[in-house]
């Protein structure tokens, strides 16, 4: 057997963050629009209080509350982009343009020339089992407008909807361009070179092409114009990369190459706790991501920020993206409407991402009860659903149910959350117990090949709370120590059965709603992050380091070296 104990002495120092974090490039993709964000708005909560506010902007209220913004007269058609949470409704002098359900997809709506006055009503309050936002979803879901609103003052009468570029065998590409007007012309040009004629959806060979990696995040530009005679009515610059992504022999294959993938879960909050997360926070993370040694993203548990996939894109950082759920019921899994909406946002989502290179799973109810034969067809349904939206990519979901599930010969990967050694929280440890975590993922990846040889197997949750600062033995629950030692557990676990991928829950600490002290959430914190919600490591980030970077020995306090090391010379023995 291999020995899976040894010092700690040697764990990596952390340095200051300032010296590895890079700077995202950038890139403009509307260059013919004038693009304002809206700034002050007025808010008013049920009880007639008001204030001026810059958004973005939250609230804790459950309630509904009003955001008025007034505008200079529109002399022509311009368009807002707005997001919202729990949900919204947009109007524009009083009449209602559109509403929107994502706090994290945004919406387009048209405003006709004239408008004045833009009222966004948002409602976070929860409407029950078969609403998209539920109550107890576990982490933290305010109220409020997390991103700017952007107003888009169009040059023509005419505008670009979207422009989407899917890879075709090497180096093919096929470009799907949306317009809000038919008829008009419609020039391309890659990467700066001439321009030339195309209709709006055709298949072209990338001039000097060049491959999407994770060593090699290569991106290429494509310019769209929409012309009415000689005259730009809109442009849209989109970026895309040439890459392939399959499901084969156990492995992930990018460009037909085996990536085994290691990284974290990461819940979409700021480095200050909070639902209003800047470009800083987004690059900060990613920085942390790459300086672990991670080459993978798992974005629990709802479509994921353009800024964080326009970072991951450019430093190679792979993503698997899901579809807002938890843990739910089949009284939710048997309803036609409740699923009919996630396969709407399932269509939102895979429109919103389809030119990330980085994004190469797509994924859906988290941890929903698939062990009950009536849930299968919403699972077999959902997996329709982003193959014909997008089959470029692979579909899959995170179980909690692992091998009693019954709804994997629909997915391309298979991701088991096994919180093995933490749950239940007032079991006590031991050194018995723990030293067993490591066997369970290989049990599991025995399983996958009997049951559904070639698929691969990702570990896609493991975790334990570790609360900052309380220091103690590796055998104590909720110390660093513990935390510490259990994801090292579950690493080697994972690694030794040659596992498709291993994804540590999770990055940082996050708020859950509601907020109160209870047995798993103390102080309405969910504590499992390598980091704290500031983002200062806790002993688990060194640890899930060394294992990231080779360490392929148990590093346990020396403390607690000599109760290891005993039990592993009596198995040994």
């Amino acid at each position: 057997m291999q020995r899976l104990w040894g010092s700690s002495a040697a764990m990596l120092p952390l340095w200051c963050w300032s010296c590895l974090l890079f700077s995202a490039a950038s890139f403009q993709e509307f260059p013919s629009r004038a693009i304002a964000e809206l700034n002050p708005w007025t808010r008013t909560f049920a009880n007639g209080s008001a204030s001026q506010v810059e958004l973005p902007d939250f609230f804790r209220e459950r309630e509904e509350v009003t955001y008025v913004h007034l505008l200079p007269p529109l002399v022509r058609k311009a368009l807002v982009k707005f997001t919202c949470s729990l949900r919204c409704e947009l109007f524009a002098d009083g009449e209602r343009l559109a509403g929107n359900d994502s706090p994290h997809l945004a919406l387009v709506a048209e405003l006709p020339p004239g408008t004045r006055e833009l009222r966004l009503v948002v409602d976070s309050r929860f409407l029950g089992r078969h609403s998209l936002h539920q109550l107890q979803y576990d982490w933290w879901q305010p109220g409020g407008v997390f991103r700017p609103v952007e107003l888009h003052a169009l040059p023509g009468r005419a505008f670009l909807r979207s422009v989407k570029v899917y890879p075709r065998e090497f180096p093919w590409v096929r470009v799907e361009v949306e317009a809000s007007t038919e008829g008009l012309r419609i020039a391309l040009t890659f990467d700066g070179r001439e321009p030339f004629g195309a209709p709006p959806s055709a298949e072209f060979a990338v001039p000097e092409p060049r491959r999407w990696s994770p060593a090699s995040p290569e991106l290429h530009h494509l310019t769209v114009y929409l012309l009415d005679g000689e005259s730009i009515e809109d442009t849209l610059v989109t970026r895309f990369g040439l890459r392939s992504v399959e499901a084969r022999d156990s492995r992930v294959l990018v460009n037909g190459q085996p990536v085994q993938l290691l990284g974290v879960n990461r819940h979409h909050f700021g480095g200050s706790g909070g639902p209003i997360v800047t470009a800083e926070d987004i690059l900060v993370d990613v920085t942390r991501i790459k300086h672990l040694g991670g080459n993978f993203l798992r974005g629990a548990h709802y479509p994921q920020d353009p800024r964080l996939l326009d970072v991951c894109d450019e430093e190679g950082i792979l993503v698997w993206e899901e579809a807002l759920a938890w843990q739910n019921t089949m009284e939710e899994l048997t309803n036609s409407t409740w699923v009919g909406m996630q396969r709407q946002q399932i269509r939102r989502m895979t429109e919103s991402s389809v030119n990330h290179p980085s994004v190469i799973i797509y994924g859906f109810l988290n941890e929903g009860q698939s062990a009950h034969p009536g849930s299968v067809p919403a699972y077999q349904e959902l997996a329709a659903e982003v193959r014909a939206c997008d089959p470029t990519r692979l579909v899959g979901w995170a179980s909690s149910v692992t091998i009693r599930d019954l709804a994997w010969e629909f997915a391309d990967v298979v991701g088991f959350n096994d919180y093995n050694g933490w749950y239940p929280t007032t079991e006590k440890a031991t050194v018995e117990g723990l030293a067993s975590v490591p066997s369970v993922w290989k049990y599991y990846r025995d399983w996958v090949d009997e049951h559904y040889p070639g698929k691969p197997l990702i570990a896609s949750e493991f975790g334990a709370g570790g609360q900052a600062g309380r220091r103690g033995s590796a055998l104590e629950k909720w110390t660093e120590e513990f935390q510490s030692v259990l994801l090292q557990l579950h690493l080697l676990g994972a690694l030794q059965a040659d596992l498709a991928g291993a994804v540590v829950w999770q990055l940082a600490d996050c708020p859950v709603d509601p907020t109160t002290d209870q047995q798993y959430r103390p102080n309405g914190i969910n504590d499992k992050g390598l980091l704290t919600a500031n983002r200062s490591p806790k002993l688990a980030y060194a640890s899930v380091y060394g294992v990231f970077h080779g360490n392929r020995s148990l590093q346990v306090p020396d403390a607690d070296l000599e109760l290891f090391s005993e039990h592993f010379r009596r198995q040994e023995g």
